[in-house]
């Protein structure tokens, strides 16, 4: 994940959240969980991406387009992004 996109998504979080401890929590997750996510240190899968969205009010598609990277493995470009 890019840096841009990381403050995309802490953008989304901190429009909600007072902090990512205080959404995970309310997620019923570990803050530890949610940091690796927003530090692009771990891809969510789908279950994760759907909890994500509810949490911050969007629809997949847009946190989709924010996660994903935008060239997959194979070096195809990422259609949603």
């Amino acid at each position: 994940m890019t840096q841009e996109k990381r403050c995309q998504l802490r953008g989304l979080i901190y429009s909600i959240y007072k902090s990512e401890a205080e959404m995970a929590r309310q997620m019923g997750w570990n803050r530890q969980r949610l940091n690796k996510i927003t530090t692009g240190n771990k891809m969510p899968d789908i279950i994760e991406i759907n909890a994500l969205a509810k949490a911050l009010d969007t629809n997949i598609e847009k946190l989709i387009q924010i996660i994903l990277p935008e060239k997959l493995p194979s070096g195809q470009q990422n259609m949603t992004a």
